[in-house]
Parts: structure tokens; sequence; C-alpha cells
């Protein structure tokens, strides 16, 4: 017989915030050129404008709690060391993994890249 347990796993705004901040920084300017971000913890809408391969803007996308949460539950269940290397308490992630968090949490999936 299998069993399965549940757990609960915590991951503060800041660290949320910081993996954001490297993907703006370096990881997404070949699919989003312009964004709108402060902070998750914040009342400002934080935005991302897709562009398509013509250049031109497709959609302006809203960061969401949900998003997040929805990132954060595919990363532990389908990308394992990817999550780790991200909120592990002792963060090891580049430009690429903050990438995928960032597509995650917009769009449900890895889009691009």
């Amino acid at each position: 017989m299998e069993k399965s347990f549940a757990i609960t796993l915590r991951v503060s705004t800041d660290e949320v915030d910081d993996i954001i901040d490297c993907a703006i920084d370096g990881g997404i300017g070949y699919w989003c050129p312009t964004c709108k971000f402060t902070s998750v913890a914040g009342d400002e809408p934080n935005t991302f404008t897709e562009q398509g391969d013509e250049k031109e803007p497709i959609a302006e996308h809203r960061l969401t709690d949900e998003g997040i949460r929805r990132a954060l539950d595919i990363m532990v269940n389908d990308m394992p060391l990817r999550y780790a290397a991200c909120f592990s308490g002792d963060p090891d992630y580049d430009v690429e993994d903050a990438d995928v968090f960032l597509q995650l949490c917009l769009f449900g999936k890895v889009v691009y890249g």
C-alpha cells in the first residue's frame, strides 16, 4: 500500500521578490521587455508585458498571489531540484531558474526558453 503525506512549505515575500528581481535583471528580457514590479508584499499591481517574435507586445500579465502559489506547487511537484535551488533557505539559483519561476507564476507553464 502506498502512503502519501501532505506538508506545508513557507516562502517569504522577500524570497519571491529576490527571485523576481533576478529574473528582471537578467532572465526575462528576451520575452518581457518591460515590466512594473515593486514587491509582492505591496498593494501596487505588478505587471509584465509579453512580446512576440516580431517584438510587438502580445499581452500584459499581472502577477498574482494565486499565480505565485501555482508556480510554487508546480516547482515542488515537477521541478524539485529547481525549487530547492530557489527556496531551500540557502538560495543557489541563476537567471534561468528565476525566469522559469516567473513564467510559472504568469502562465502556469514554461512558454519561453
